[in-house]
C-alpha cells in the first residue's frame, strides 16, 4: 500500500531532510485523502535532533496513539524496543514503536494523542485534498494557549465577517465568499 501512495503521491519516503527544515513548525499541512478507504494522509517530517527524515502517517483518530514503523525507527537511529521523543512537523511528540504482530507494524499511524497535544484539525477539501491546520481553535475563538475544543473538528464551518470570520483568517483562504440575504455581512462557505 505505502508504494502505491508514495507514486501517487510523488513523496520520497525516508528522504533525509536538514535539522533546519525539521525545526520548522507549519501553520498549515497539506495533505490527501488516498485509495477507495479513503485513507487521510499526513506528510511531514520527523526528526530526533540528530536524523531527520521525510515520513507519511495516516491519521487514525480512533487510535490513542502515535505509532511510527520499524523502518522509521531505523532511520532515526532509535531503540525500536521502547518509546522515543521525536518532533513531528516541528512539534514535540512522544511515539511508541508499532506493534510487531499487528495489522499495522510497518504503518506510521498519527493518533488522536498528536491531534490533541498539539490541537490539530483538519479540513476535507472536496476530491482528494485536505487541509491539516495546527491551532485553528485558536484562531475561531480569537485566543491562544486555550484548551482543545470538544467540538468536533470534522464539523461544517460557517464563519461571518461580523463574528468569527474577522478572527479566522488563517480559514479564509479555504472558504468563499457568499452574500446572505440578512445584510449581516459576508458568509463563508466551503
Amino acid at each position: 500500500m505505502r508504494s502505491r501512495i508514495l507514486k501517487d503521491l510523488g513523496i520520497h519516503y525516508l528522504e533525509k531532510v536538514s535539522q533546519k527544515e525539521a525545526r520548522k513548525v507549519p501553520k498549515c499541512i497539506d495533505g490527501y485523502i488516498w485509495g477507495h478507504n479513503r485513507r487521510w494522509i499526513f506528510p511531514c517530517v520527523v526528526s530526533n535532533n540528530v536524523e531527520a527524515r521525510r515520513v507519511i502517517f495516516i491519521l487514525v483518530t480512533s487510535s490513542p496513539t502515535t505509532y511510527l514503523a520499524p523502518e522509521v525507527f531505523d532511520a532515526l537511529k532509535l531503540d525500536n524496543d521502547a518509546a522515543a521523543t521525536v518532533t513531528i512537523a516541528g512539534h514535540l511528540h512522544s511515539v511508541q514503536p508499532s506493534p510487531k504482530h499487528s495489522p499495522f507494524a510497518d504503518v506510521n499511524i498519527l493518533g488522536a494523542d498528536f491531534c490533541v497535544d498539539h490541537r490539530l484539525s483538519f479540513v476535507p477539501l472536496g476530491g482528494k485534498e485536505v487541509k491539516y491546520v495546527f491551532g485553528l481553535q485558536d484562531h475561531i475563538n480569537g485566543t491562544t494557549g486555550s484548551k482543545p475544543s470538544p467540538v468536533s473538528s470534522t464539523m461544517p464551518i460557517s464563519i461571518k465577517d461580523g463574528g468569527y470570520g474577522k478572527r479566522c483568517s488563517l480559514l479564509k483562504p479555504l472558504f468563499k465568499p457568499i452574500q446572505t440575504r440578512q445584510g449581516n455581512g459576508s458568509q463563508y462557505i466551503m
